[in-house]
């Protein structure tokens, strides 16, 4: 059987997430989208979608991994387009209901305003309508797509959905989701200049979980297809992505991988050592432009440069002050890694 190139198209999402990943045969392709950014990235993304033959314009998925606003806005942008050029078979996302096991007795702003563009679509439709999370103990079978691709859901885990639940609003308004506040700049240092001795140090970092209930609450998955396997960090914390790794490595030592969408742009708090020791994987896409939290983290790089593997590939969608240090010949020959960077955030992986 006739293999066909695997695309991941990274869109300018600015600190956010925005993917459209195409499979298939390139005269019927079938095509997934995760998350859709910032509302400033719905007009890239739709000029995307026109420029689609009309044959092409129903998705297999849309995955709206969770509620922050720098995966959330451009969504709310699309549904609520009525001109939108495309449809999708199938939309994931957790809504409060979700959380609330079927009481949905407040709303988070853009959270709310997503479950109410979602009426009358398609939603978990292959969960019958329910949560999306992983089982307490081992891993539910795959989601096969129309297309042919197997998603297995790593993330959240129940009690990690269940957490958001009373702090909801709080997480919402801190993550900005009401229009009228934006959430508080997160002030760092600017960012070094790479070299092999940052790497040592900044790799041997120790690691702090990131606790923040919305992240934990994100839709992580694991797409196949074709041979090729990708997975799709979201912002999900790593200690559940280390638990279901573990159960999909079983007797084996690790996940091979032929790219790694990395957890939370980058953040210190989300790529532990542990979580790398279980993957055998050469390309790490990081999508953020840096702004509001200066996405990504040195500790983070560092570990994947030390950890993840060798003859690696850093793929960034925006070179920004906080990217283009590891553009450096020293550390990438000692390390044997190299990086490749988008143009204004828009950058496309062929696998």
């Amino acid at each position: 059987m006739k293999v066909h190139p695997l695309t991941i198209r990274m869109f300018p999402a600015r600190e956010g997430d925005c993917l459209v990943i195409s499979h298939g045969d390139p005269q019927a392709p079938h095509r997934i989208l995760i998350d859709g950014g910032r509302k400033a990235t719905y007009p890239d993304l739709r000029e995307y979608f026109a420029s689609l033959p009309e044959t092409q314009r129903v998705f297999d998925l849309l995955v709206v991994t969770h509620v922050d606003r720098d995966h959330i806005e451009g969504v709310l942008a699309l549904l609520a387009d009525p001109d939108c050029p495309v449809r999708f078979r199938d939309i994931w996302f957790n809504g409060y209901y979700h959380i609330a096991a079927g009481h949905l007795d407040f709303s988070a702003v853009q959270g709310n305003r997503l479950v109410d563009l979602l009426d009358g679509r398609a939603w978990n439709a292959a969960f019958g309508g329910g949560p999306i999370v992983t089982p307490d103990e081992g891993l539910d079978e795959p989601v096969t797509l129309p297309g042919g691709a197997a998603i297995t859901v790593l993330s959240p885990s129940p009690a990690k959905l269940r957490a958001l639940r009373s702090t909801w609003e709080d997480e919402c308004r801190d993550a900005g989701l009401d229009p009228n506040q934006d959430p508080p700049d997160h002030v760092r240092p600017l960012p070094f200049a790479a070299d092999t001795r940052d790497i040592e140090t900044l790799a041997a970092t120790r690691f702090e979980d990131d606790r923040a209930p919305a992240n934990g609450s994100s839709i992580a998955l694991l797409l196949a297809v074709d041979g090729r396997r990708i997975l799709l960090g979201a912002d999900s914390h790593a200690d559940t992505l280390v638990t279901s790794l573990r159960h999909l490595a079983g007797a084996e030592k690790n996940i091979k991988l032929d790219a790694f969408k990395v957890s939370h742009h980058g953040s210190a708090a989300n790529t532990s050592q542990e979580l790398l020791a279980l993957l055998d994987c050469s390309r790490y896409l990081i999508s953020s432009s840096g702004a509001q939290f200066q996405h990504p983290d040195p500790e983070a790089i560092a570990r994947i440069i030390k950890f993840g593997g060798t003859n690696t590939a850093l793929f960034f969608n925006y070179r920004t002050p906080f990217t283009a240090s590891w553009d450096d010949e020293a550390a990438q020959a000692r390390y044997k890694y190299n990086t490749v960077y988008g143009s204004d955030g828009s950058l496309t992986i062929t696998l």
